[in-house]
Formats: C-alpha cells, sequence, structure tokens
C-alpha cells in the first residue's frame, strides 16, 4: 500500500446521490477526513445545489453515520499528509 497526498479546501464537490439522502442536523462523515454536521441544505427548483456542513473533529463515533466521498472545489487547498 502506498501514500497519497489529502488536499482539503473549504468547498467540496460530493455526489448528488449522497447529498439527496441528506437532512439538517444530520451527522455526516467525510472520508479519510473526519465527522461533520449538516447545518443546512440549499435548493432551486427541488434540486440541491449546496449542503452547508461543520465539521466536528471531535466527534470519533462513525458507527451508523452516512459517509460521502469528496473531491475539493478549488485550487486554493490545504496540503494534508
Amino acid at each position: 500500500m502506498g501514500k497519497r497526498t489529502q488536499y482539503r479546501c473549504n468547498r467540496l464537490y460530493i455526489e448528488h446521490d449522497d447529498a439527496k439522502e441528506l437532512t439538517e442536523g444530520q451527522k455526516l462523515t467525510l472520508y479519510k477526513w473526519g465527522n461533520s454536521l449538516v447545518t443546512k441544505i440549499e435548493k432551486e427548483n427541488d434540486r440541491i445545489i449546496r449542503v452547508h456542513v461543520n465539521l466536528t473533529p471531535e466527534d470519533l463515533n462513525f458507527k451508523g453515520t452516512k459517509v460521502a466521498h469528496w473531491v475539493t472545489m478549488k485550487e486554493d487547498f490545504v496540503k494534508n499528509k
């Protein structure tokens, strides 16, 4: 198994199918990053356009959480090894 560099930023993309299953107030695990709390879901014409989350790094309980894979949205990322 090798190593890879993970880039993080304030704006992420997650799959629409993952976003459709979210509700405000729900715990969400960002894969290989940690837990977060869904604070707001924005919609236009019943289509999800943005999901706001707050990271909760102190929450280490990953049982029963929705897990979403993600990629960075912008080039202004922070390198994390």
